[in-house]
């Protein structure tokens, strides 16, 4: 009983020196995973613009910046050789869940409703966009004549293709 108990100490024992060196392997691949999904992120959301608003909360170079510290903070977790593999996970879900959070309160106006459901269907709280389509002439005098009449332009009026290739020209057409 003495023996075998002595041999399991061991086999644990040894087990848990190769597992802490693969444990930092694998802990290096995740948090360097990790901060290059956050740096890719940051480079096309850099590149790509997707909804214009106003007056945002947070600016987009600041976003973008704490985005960027944040990837550094998880590339640099590895370092730190006193966490173990459950603080590490909590700590970089908490991480990503601040960046996500400040993301989607810093893209929000300073006068819609956040945490209180403020993504209702009244004209008031409504996502306002601005689009710029190529179209041709006489299509555009048709969708101008349209508008001022007083009629309805919907984004899908302004989207239907036509058989001919006239030139193109430019319409900005955006929901107030």
């Amino acid at each position: 009983m003495v023996r075998s108990f002595i041999s399991l100490f061991q086999l644990i024992h040894s087990a848990q020196i190769i597992s802490s060196d693969c444990l930092t392997d694998v802990t290096r691949f995740y948090c360097g995973g990790l901060a290059v999904t956050l740096l890719c992120m940051t480079i096309i959301n850099t590149t790509h613009i997707h909804k214009k608003v106003l007056h945002p909360r947070i600016t987009k170079p600041i976003r973008l910046a704490v985005r960027l510290a944040v990837a550094v903070a998880i590339a640099c977790l590895p370092l730190a050789n006193h966490l173990s593999s459950l603080s590490l996970i909590g700590t970089t879900c908490s991480l990503f869940v601040f960046v996500l959070t400040m993301d989607i309160f810093g893209n929000s106006c300073p006068g819609e409703k956040f945490w209180t459901g403020g993504y209702a269907n009244c004209p008031d709280t409504r996502c306002k966009y601005t689009a710029k389509l190529k179209i041709g002439r006489r299509r555009r005098a048709e969708l101008e004549k349209k508008m001022l009449s007083g009629e309805e332009v919907k984004l899908e009026d302004a989207l239907k293709r036509t058989d001919s290739i006239g030139s193109q020209t430019t319409l900005e057409v955006g929901e107030e």
